[in-house]
């Protein structure tokens, strides 16, 4: 009997070490992304100094958006493994509301990226076909992976629903 103890404390202690693993990575990609748009707005500054060119414009800020949100996404991602590392059991309503947080963000964000990239690129002449592809590819895949997530989250909201009514019981 003892040994379904250690076990079940050695995997509570394994789990809560990969969600502080995930946390902390989440922390140092936010880190990441903010050096890397400083040093593409130090690199845009010099450029804008001479010829500027609409498919350059149209690359910073699609650049510039995903950029920003990873950086959300990056944000909940640091939020739900901050609380799972701390928290008894994994089904808690917070929890869900931020990864039904983090799906809306992945979906819309795909949604928006993807439609205003694909038209934005209608109307610069000088952008290779390339771009038009990537960007609805990035799009959808953002959206897709919204959706799995968005998902996931309604299914912990009902391990949260079970897990009250279970804790209600005892």
């Amino acid at each position: 009997m003892d040994n379904n103890v250690k076990t079940d404390i050695s995997e509570d202690q394994r789990f809560k070490g990969i969600c502080g693993l995930i946390h902390n990575f989440a922390v140092a990609f936010k880190i990441g992304i903010l050096i890397l748009l400083v040093v593409l707005f130090l690199i845009n500054l010099t450029d804008t100094l001479s010829v500027i060119y609409m498919s350059d414009i149209f690359k910073a800020a699609f650049i510039l958006y995903y950029s920003a949100v990873f950086f959300i996404v990056a944000g909940y991602v640091e939020q739900i493994f901050g609380r799972l590392r701390k928290a008894e059991t994994p089904f808690m309503y917070d929890i869900a509301d931020k990864m039904k947080g983090l799906g809306y963000v992945l979906g819309s964000g795909g949604i928006i990226g993807g439609a205003a990239f694909s038209i934005f690129q209608l109307f610069i002449e000088d952008l290779s076909d390339e771009w038009f592809e990537f960007s609805l590819i990035a799009g959808f895949v953002l959206m897709v992976v919204g959706l799995i997530v968005t998902a996931f989250a309604l299914i912990f909201e009902h391990g949260c629903k079970l897990q009250r009514e279970s804790d209600e019981t005892l």
